[in-house]
């Protein structure tokens, strides 16, 4: 990871701009649809429906879903007293989990499978499907205020769209499912962490290394991306960058506020003693006005 990529993910781990870091604060939209995007493109890189239409998103999220994958192997691959090794054999939800109790699969309705399949090497324990979600950051609200929230929410997102699919996705004899969700800054879900947790055991400094590792490779993949969306935006408007702060622009605009109200008032009181001054120099001119008038005459 180059200083440029380090700085980029840095900004989006921060929650700070990431497509512009020049001096003008550039507000971007979508390519695709106009709708205005967020500090680190995530609209582009996972909300935009329009762009999967177009065929213009699907290469980055493919990408990312597959860099995503190769590192959590990695990891996987790199602890081998876990006990599980990873299988190239396709993870069939139907044939893994089955149906729910009623549900049947419709003529021509399409598999669905897992992205990493784990069989345990002792044959005593179940066989672990992994499904990695990145979730999108853009529709947080103020609810949202702990790291890994979005990811969570992706993770329930995922299981109702199994359920709603007739698919039992519960924990059983043959089988688990552990949803992998991170979201677009770069925080993990719930069960992600677990799952890091089970992989390290009871060795603190495994579980930090193994925490750091895949910290530094999912940055560096989300940062990829990012430069990627950027080129799928455009620039609506871009301003001056105010670095003062709320304080300073506070007392800046009260002291404009006081400096124009004062001078308002100096100006009407001097309009004010300009018309007395008139008024009165035409009473005192005009009685000399008329004696001279007078004695011409």
């Amino acid at each position: 990871m180059n200083n440029s990529a380090f700085d980029i993910a840095v900004r989006n781990r921060l929650l700070l701009d990431c497509l512009d870091d020049n001096e003008e604060a550039a507000i971007r939209a979508c390519r695709a649809c106009r709708k205005r995007e967020s500090y680190n493109g995530s609209h582009v890189r996972c909300g935009c429906r329009k762009m999967v239409l177009q065929g213009t998103r699907q290469p980055i999220r493919n990408k990312q879903h597959t860099e995503m994958q190769e590192a959590l192997k990695a990891i996987i691959t790199s602890t081998p007293d876990c006990g599980y090794a990873v299988s190239n054999r396709p993870s069939d939800l139907c044939d893994k989990f089955g149906l729910i109790y009623g549900e049947t699969l419709d003529e021509g309705q399409q598999l669905m499978y897992g992205d990493v399949l784990l069989i345990d090497k002792t044959g005593t324990r179940p066989d672990i499907v992994i499904d990695i979600t990145v979730a999108s950051t853009h529709s947080a609200n103020h609810h949202s205020t702990q790291p890994g929230d979005m990811a969570d929410k992706a993770e329930k997102t995922k299981r109702d769209k199994w359920r709603r699919k007739g698919f039992d996705i519960t924990d059983n004899r043959r089988a688990r499912m552990v949803v992998f969700a991170v979201d677009q800054s770069g925080a993990l879900g719930r069960s992600a962490r677990g799952f890091l947790r089970e992989l390290s055991g009871d060795d603190s400094y495994k579980w930090r290394t193994r925490c750091e590792w895949f910290s530094m490779e999912m940055q560096g993949i989300l940062t990829r991306t990012i430069v990627q969306a950027r080129t799928l935006t455009f620039v609506i408007n871009a301003r001056q960058r105010d670095r003062r702060s709320r304080a300073d622009i506070a007392i800046d605009e009260e002291g404009s506020v006081v400096g124009s109200v004062s001078s308002s008032e100096t100006s009407d009181s001097s309009q004010l003693l300009d018309r007395r001054m008139t008024r009165s120099s035409r009473l005192q001119q005009s009685p000399g006005g008329l004696l001279q008038s007078l004695q011409l005459c």
